[in-house]
């Protein structure tokens, strides 16, 4: 994280790294970071102070939308965030966030790019900018 500004600049960039094959994250903590990097997205662009907030600015603002691209990007973002969101939904397998890691990645920096353009491209100027974190061997 010393590389970054902020632990959100840190948690965008695993994710591009994840999508883009150069990193070494492991599959299930991928839906962690995309849920935290999506927190402080909405906090900051729409000063939301719950989930509750945030779907409800998906919904009306990018699953409402004509665009096809955009509004099946909102239904992956709200299913995302009422399925992974903080282990509310205990039928769903422990695998799945694993098998769906590289979409979620996919899915949370699209919704970006969608919400803030500017923002994104600012994002993924600075993230192919910052070599990936070395992993440190640990010692016993």
């Amino acid at each position: 994280m010393r590389e970054y500004k902020t632990e959100y600049h840190y948690l965008c960039c695993r994710l591009f790294q994840y999508v883009n094959g150069t990193s070494l994250i492991d599959a299930p903590l991928v839906a962690n970071i995309g849920r935290k990097a999506l927190e402080c997205f909405a906090t900051f662009k729409w000063s939301c102070k719950s989930t509750e907030e945030f779907s409800n600015i998906v919904l009306n603002r990018f699953v409402n939308d004509t665009d096809h691209l955009e509004k099946s990007t909102g239904d992956f973002i709200l299913k995302f965030l009422h399925e992974y969101s903080h282990g509310r939904d205990f039928s769903r397998d422990v695998s799945a966030p694993t098998l769906e890691a590289k979409s979620i990645a996919k899915n949370v920096l699209e919704f970006i790019r969608f919400a803030d353009k500017d923002h994104y491209d600012y994002l993924k100027a600075l993230c192919t900018a910052v070599p990936e974190p070395r992993r440190s061997l640990l010692v016993y």
